[in-house]
């Protein structure tokens, strides 16, 4: 009797699809769970916890996610009184 295993093939997570991702986080928009601080929103948070405070986080003068950091450096911030030079970006830990 031969035993043969097979390899069985990682389940895929919402965010290995860019267009899912595009769709879930644009769902989450509309439902004010994703409130990201950038013009186009992040994914970093969306992979991470599914959820954006980004846009809460740089109006208090708080550390936003690395992503969005990189964004405000790009000029791509999207909270208005706040100044791009004053947003610091960090990575999500766990």
């Amino acid at each position: 009797m031969d035993l043969v295993l097979s390899k069985k093939q990682p389940a895929k997570r919402a965010s290995d699809s860019s267009a899912t991702t595009g769709a879930t986080k644009e769902e989450l928009i509309e439902s004010g769970e994703y409130n990201c601080c950038v013009k186009r929103p992040c994914d970093e948070c969306y992979k991470e916890h599914g959820s954006c405070t980004c846009y809460k986080s740089a109006k208090m003068k708080k550390t936003v996610c690395e992503e969005c950091g990189k964004g405000w450096k790009r000029g791509e911030g999207n909270v208005p009184g706040v100044d791009p030079d004053s947003v610091k970006g960090k990575p999500h830990k766990h």
